[in-house]
């Protein structure tokens, strides 16, 4: 309530506002609160409209040739995708025209970092500037792990040049709120409600006190529950192996990773596999990454998501509205996911000794197949 409090109150005042905190912690859920609010109360009339920097990515690189140029076959799937995505994501900044959004509107970023890393750092915020610079009424509301000092080459707004007034800083959990939280996410199990009175503190500290890690564990709780040969009561000490195995490492890794190592093995491979895709991605390019049917990586895609494991690609047409140029039209999009940042930036640590690199050439080679974009 005080950090929804905290933006509400800087977008009383500031055309720009920045989120900013680890991922885990619920920048998105935060940002979504107060857009529920505002909306509720119609205090931006024209449109309140949430963006991810993946997907404004992906419908470039889909329909655009600029996006494609001198990209691989693998590029254009997205499974060579570097984390940056490149020379795509430069590209994007580079050229992209900057899009006429009249009226009083609040536009929300989510993932910036995504779009600030190395050299793009520049161009993203320049494109942020010209953003505001040539839509006068606009608001933005930006959630990302660092701070974009905004440049003021194209602003005619003397109040963004002091942009370190306009950060919301969001952190772990207190250690109360970490188990009311858990309490609450526990709640539809006896046996896991005796598990958190009795285990509670050590549970939130493997999860780190993140938000979206203790969703995680529940999640993974809920569905032990249903389990005669691996009870939930089972849980920590599996936790505690990877604590072990991952000697030195800081929470929620070793949680993550006995999640991960917990999944049946045609969704872990899935999981491993799709953390190739640097943009968001749909079940048919998943499909022919993974060298299955349509229905079946839906299927697994499915199942991922309900564990908690991918978030679901929720931008609406403002993201091709900023992406493409006027002339450009989007291809009709399908429901598309992403991993979650986590599990991306601890991969090789959850792969640990396995015997086969789900990235390696050999595993990736003979499924890329570039029909994928024009189906999707």
């Amino acid at each position: 309530r005080l950090e929804v409090w905290r933006v509400l109150r800087a977008l009383r005042f500031r055309r720009l506002v920045q989120v900013l905190g680890p991922h885990g912690v619920g920048k998105r859920t935060l940002v979504c609160l107060v857009a529920n609010h505002l909306w509720q109360r119609n205090l931006f009339p024209d449109g309140i409209h949430y963006v991810h920097s993946k997907d404004l990515c992906q419908i470039y690189a889909q329909n655009t040739e600029v996006g494609t140029r001198g990209a691989t076959a693998g590029d254009r799937l997205g499974s060579r995708f570097s984390g940056d995505t490149g020379s795509i994501l430069q590209s994007f900044l580079d050229t992209s025209c900057i899009p006429a959004l009249p009226g009083h509107k609040l536009l929300i970023l989510d993932g910036c970092e995504e779009l600030g890393k190395g050299e793009c750092r520049q161009l993203f915020t320049n494109w942020l500037s010209r953003l505001l610079a040539e839509n006068p009424e606009l608001q933005l509301l930006l959630a990302a792990t660092t701070h974009f000092p905004v440049s003021a080459d194209h602003t005619r707004e003397p109040l963004l040049g002091n942009v370190e007034d306009h950060a919301v800083e969001v952190r772990e959990l207190p250690e109360c709120d970490a188990l009311r939280l858990l309490r609450w996410l526990c709640n539809s199990q006896a046996r896991l409600r005796h598990i958190v009175e009795g285990q509670g503190p050590r549970i939130t500290a493997f999860c780190g006190r993140l938000p979206w890690a203790m969703m995680l564990f529940s999640r993974w709780a809920v569905l032990r529950c249903a389990d005669a040969e691996n009870p939930p009561e089972r849980l920590l000490y599996d936790v505690e192996a990877e604590t072990a195995r991952l000697e030195g490492s800081q929470p929620p890794l070793p949680m993550l990773s006995a999640v991960v190592a917990a999944l049946p093995s045609e969704l872990r491979e899935t999981l491993l596999r799709l953390c190739a895709f640097s943009t968001s991605f749909c079940s048919d390019m998943a499909a022919d990454l993974l060298g299955i049917a349509w229905g079946e990586a839906d299927l697994r895609l499915t199942a991922l998501r309900e564990r908690q494991l991918l978030d679901v690609a929720d931008s609406g047409p403002m993201a091709a509205m900023l992406a493409l140029p006027r002339v450009v039209q989007a291809t009709p999009s399908k429901t598309s996911y992403r991993v979650h940042p986590l599990i991306r930036q601890h991969r090789p640590s959850i792969l640990g000794g396995g015997s086969v690199n789900p990235f390696s050439e050999v595993a990736c080679a003979p499924h890329v197949d570039t029909t994928c974009l024009a189906r999707s």
